[in-house]
């Protein structure tokens, strides 16, 4: 969104409101957000292995298949599966620049690593 809002030079609340008037005035879905989009975005933004792209997509796809990631924060929940994935295999991810990248709180996502840890067991 805040990508979006710089490109039309408007605040990001008032581009919110634009896009939800038009969704209501064409009665158009507005399909929620995953996880999974996020993570190409954010593992180029940190310079990540493909190995570990793709095992965070592997990781938000099985966490959204078992409930996990409903009712929170995409973004947050998408750094998370980062982390956990490049934590796996030896790759530097801070949870700061994830934090700074995913606009979320390092406590959201340390509480969400927690979560698909403890969740995922074995596959995180």
């Amino acid at each position: 969104e805040a990508e979006l809002a710089e490109a039309a030079r408007c605040t990001v609340e008032a581009f919110r409101n634009a896009y939800h008037v038009l969704n209501r005035e064409l009665n158009l879905p507005a399909a929620p957000q995953r996880p999974r989009q996020y993570i190409p975005q954010f593992a180029s933004a940190v310079e990540a292995p493909d190995g570990v792209r793709v095992r965070a997509v592997e990781l938000a796809e099985s966490a959204a298949e078992r409930g996990l990631s409903n009712g929170q924060r995409p973004s947050g929940f998408a750094a998370a599966c980062l982390l956990v994935a490049a934590n796996r295999v030896g790759v530097q991810v801070t949870q700061t620049d994830l934090a700074a990248i995913a606009d979320v709180s390092p406590m959201t996502i340390r509480k969400q690593r927690d979560r698909i840890r403890t969740e995922l067991g074995a596959e995180a």
